[in-house]
C-alpha cells in the first residue's frame, strides 16, 4: 500500500484551476518540485478543454466564495464519461459545512481549506489517486463476479428447466409400463415366472416414478417450497400400502417388515407423507443385509409424533449424517457390489420434513441406522 501511495505521488500529470494567475504560480512550482507534471488553467471553458485535451491523474479546482462556476466545473468532469472517474480535490477559501457540502455535492473526492500546507496537498493527491486507482481495480473485480453470478443463475435455471422437461416427459411412459404390467396381473393362467416378472416391471416403474418425482421436487422445491395439504392421517394403512408397494423388492433382497405403531394418528399431507416412509423403506432395503428386518414405528415425543425406519446395514459414517440429506451427496453401497447412491430420496425427505415443520435426522444403531422424522402432532392445546 505504501509503494502505491509512493508512486502515487510521483510523475503524475496534475490540472490545477484557480481564478487568480497569481495562485497559480507558488502552487505550480511547489507541485513540479515534487515531480509532478502540472497543466495550469482558470475555471470554465480553459479547464474542460484542457482536461479533455490530456486527461490528468488529478484535478485541484479552486472553489471560492462565488463558487458556481468551480462547481458547474466539477458537474462537468463528472458528466463526462472519459473523465468520470477523474480524482477531484476542492481547494477552498471558505471553512464552512456549506462550502463543503456544495463541493461534495458537485462531485469532489476531497476538500481541503486555505492556506494549504505543502506536505498536506502532497499526501492527499497521493491518496486521491491511490483510491481512484483501487476503485478502477475494485469496479473490475465487481464486474468479473456479476458475471460469474449471471453464468450461474443462468445454468441454475437451465437445470430447473431441464429437470422439469425431463419429468414430464418419463411421466407418461413411466406410468404407462406399470399400467401395461398391472394389465399382465390381471391375465388368468399365467405362469409363475411371468408374474413374479410382471410384480417386478411394478415395483421398478414404481421405483422410478419415486425418483422422478424426487428429481422435480428437489430441484425446484428449494425455490418454490413445498406446502402440505395437511389432514388427519391414519399412519397404519398409509405404511402398509407401502410396504406392499415394496413386498416384491424385499422378497428378493430376503428382507422381512416390521410395523410397530404407538402413535396411530398425525396431521399431515398424506402425500408427501406416505412419499417420506416410501423413501425411507426403499433407502433401507438399499443397505438392508440378506435375511435382515426393516422397522418402521412411531411415538409421541413432546408435542410431535416421531417416525423412525431401522435398518441392520453398515450404518451411516458419523462424518456423512448432516451431509446425507443434501442433494447429491453420495455414500458408498456397501451391499450392492460398491456402487455409490446417488438419489436424491433423502433430500425430498428433509424437503417435506421441514415443509411441515418438522426435522430429519439419523441415528447409528447397533448394527444399522435409524432414520428419524420429527412432525408437529397437530394437537390443539386444551
Amino acid at each position: 500500500m505504501h509503494t502505491e501511495m509512493e508512486a502515487a505521488r510521483r510523475g503524475r500529470i496534475l490540472l490545477v484551476t484557480d481564478a487568480s494567475n497569481d495562485k497559480r504560480g507558488p502552487l505550480r512550482e511547489g507541485l513540479e518540485q515534487d515531480g509532478h507534471e502540472v497543466v495550469t488553467v482558470g475555471p470554465g471553458a480553459p479547464a474542460l478543454a484542457a482536461i479533455g485535451a490530456r486527461a490528468p491523474d488529478c484535478a485541484l479546482v479552486d472553489f471560492h466564495h462565488a463558487g458556481a462556476d468551480s462547481a458547474n466545473f466539477c458537474r462537468a468532469i463528472r458528466g463526462n464519461p472519459a473523465n468520470a472517474s477523474t480524482p477531484i480535490i476542492v481547494l477552498s477559501d471558505a471553512r464552512d459545512v456549506a462550502s463543503f457540502d456544495r463541493a461534495m455535492r458537485a462531485g469532489a473526492d476531497d476538500f481541503i481549506a486555505k492556506p494549504v500546507a505543502k506536505g498536506e496537498l502532497t499526501s492527499r493527491i497521493g491518496w486521491a489517486i491511490a483510491a481512484q486507482r483501487l476503485r478502477v481495480q475494485l469496479s473490475a473485480h465487481l464486474e468479473f463476479a456479476k458475471n460469474q453470478r449471471d453464468a450461474l443463475t443462468r445454468a441454475q435455471l437451465e437445470r430447473d428447466e431441464l429437470a422439469a422437461f425431463i419429468v414430464h416427459d418419463l411421466k407418461t411412459p413411466v406410468h404407462a409400463i406399470d399400467l401395461y404390467a398391472q394389465v399382465i396381473l390381471r391375465t388368468h393362467a399365467l405362469a409363475p415366472a411371468i408374474i413374479e416378472s410382471a410384480e417386478h416391471i411394478r415395483s421398478e416403474a414404481r421405483a422410478l416414478s419415486r425418483m422422478i418425482m424426487n428429481l422435480l421436487d428437489v430441484s425446484l422445491g428449494a425455490e418454490s417450497g413445498v406446502r402440505p395439504a395437511r389432514v388427519d392421517v391414519e399412519l397404519r394403512p398409509l405404511i402398509d400400502e407401502v410396504l406392499e408397494s415394496l413386498s416384491m423388492k424385499a422378497r428378493t433382497l430376503g428382507v422381512t417388515f416390521e410395523v410397530r405403531l404407538e402413535t396411530a394418528r398425525i396431521d399431515a399431507d398424506p402425500h408427501l407423507l406416505r412419499r417420506i416412509i416410501d423413501n425411507l423403506v426403499g433407502n433401507a432395503l438399499r443397505y438392508a443385509p440378506k435375511g435382515s428386518r426393516i422397522s418402521v414405528s412411531s411415538a409421541r415425543s413432546g408435542g410431535n409424533i416421531e417416525l423412525r425406519v431401522s435398518d441392520a446395514g453398515e450404518g451411516v459414517p458419523q462424518a456423512m449424517k448432516e451431509k446425507i440429506f443434501e442433494r447429491y451427496a453420495q455414500l458408498e453401497d456397501a451391499t450392492h457390489s460398491g456402487a455409490t447412491n446417488r438419489g436424491l430420496g433423502l433430500a425430498f425427505c428433509k424437503l417435506a420434513a421441514e415443509a411441515h415443520g418438522g426435522s430429519i435426522w439419523v441415528e447409528g444403531a447397533e448394527p444399522g441406522s435409524v432414520f428419524c422424522v420429527s412432525l408437529p402432532s397437530g394437537d390443539k392445546p386444551s
